[in-house]
């Protein structure tokens, strides 16, 4: 896949700045998915995925138009894959605060609205995948921000509890 390396900035409420390393493979103008790495590890995790995820193919079919009786044609769309190395990992910054896991949903909310959703003007939504950690910092952003599907592997710290109001809340209430 074509890789696109970036370096990002993400403002924390005194004024500083935190830098958030990630990396983008294939084009700007194709449906995103954000991947988000498990603990101790870094975005370079997801290699071996993205050369798959990149000749995936997304079908999407407008509803059906009963009043002419005609099926819509329907449209394919690429992916364009964001890897965000968390605050604390890989080639982003690693200060001295406290690390949660509410500090890493905020970081990838923050990530996706102004990197992933700044590259389409905020036509549309996204898709967002991680493994451990990663997973369920997934799901916490799925349960707040503009997400279209989310794919999680392993999300074992999530309690039952949790995963019940994310799966019942995500994805703008379709229960995925």
């Amino acid at each position: 896949p074509k890789i696109l390396s970036s370096l990002s900035s993400e403002k924390k409420s005194d004024g500083e700045e935190q830098h958030l390393h990630h990396r983008q493979f294939n084009d700007k103008n194709e449906k995103a998915i954000i991947l988000i790495h498990e603990f101790g590890s870094v975005a370079s995790q997801w290699s071996p995925t993205l050369s798959a995820l990149s000749s995936i193919l997304l079908s999407s079919s407008p509803p059906f138009n009963t009043a002419n009786n005609q099926q819509p044609s329907a449209t394919t769309t690429k992916l364009v894959a964001f890897t965000p190395d968390l605050i604390g990992f890989g080639d982003s910054e690693k200060p001295s605060i406290s690390y949660t896991q509410y500090m890493w949903e905020a970081y990838s909310s923050s990530f996706a609205r102004e990197i992933v959703g700044r590259r389409d003007n905020g036509r549309g939504g996204y898709l967002i995948g991680g493994i451990g950690m990663g997973g369920y910092t997934a799901l916490g952003c799925a349960a707040n921000d503009d997400i279209e599907e989310e794919v999680v592997t392993d999300a074992s710290m999530m309690q039952q509890k949790q995963l019940s109001k994310v799966t019942a809340s995500g994805s703008k209430g379709r229960g995925q």
